[in-house]
């Protein structure tokens, strides 16, 4: 769920699991960069990219508990909306731990580097439950301004992960997340 500071600020969200290597390319992604990303992660994809194909690269691999560090020359950095960022080890170095609680997810102030009209989303994900409500959003942003708002969700019926952008209805992804594995 999100809890912007402002118009348009994401956050990445309120689901008990880990995320890794989350990645936002201002642009649509080809199959094999996809695959590029899975196979090497975010921090070698980011550094052999052009950095203007990025809005935001988080890796979680920090040490710091009051920020996650935004790779990307956005610098979109992202800050614990209460508490402090929690660790876990990830698929590639550290990870992002949520606990599934109303206030566990990270705020991203806005910034007009993440007001996309065309772009890709990408992590890694690994939840450890299934959701009590409809769905769970892992990042979403709202962009009050331009009403241009994207979502990375998982749906409970289904288990499954699905992107949504509004006002464009969503599409739906095939495999399940809530297995507890990468």
């Amino acid at each position: 769920r999100l809890k912007p500071q402002e118009p348009g600020a994401g956050s990445v969200c309120q689901a008990a699991g880990l995320i890794d290597d989350a990645v936002i390319m201002n642009r649509p992604a080809a199959a094999d960069e996809i695959r590029q990303l899975m196979a090497i992660g975010a921090s070698d994809f980011h550094a052999a990219k052009s950095p203007e194909d990025f809005a935001a690269v988080w890796t979680f691999d920090g040490n710091d508990a009051k920020r996650a560090a935004d790779l990307s020359a956005a610098g979109n950095h992202a800050a614990p909306h209460q508490g402090f960022i929690q660790r876990a080890p990830g698929r590639s170095g550290k990870a992002l731990a949520l606990s599934g609680s109303d206030g566990g997810f990270l705020r991203v102030p806005y910034k007009p580097s993440l007001s996309l009209k065309r772009f890709t989303l990408a992590a890694w994900v690994k939840l450890r439950n299934v959701p009590t409500s409809r769905y769970h959003i892992l990042f979403h942003k709202k962009d009050a301004k331009s009403n241009r708002n994207y979502s990375l969700i998982v749906a409970s019926l289904t288990q499954t992960a699905y992107v949504d952008i509004y006002p464009v209805p969503g599409s739906g992804g095939r495999s399940k997340l809530l297995d507890d594995r990468w």
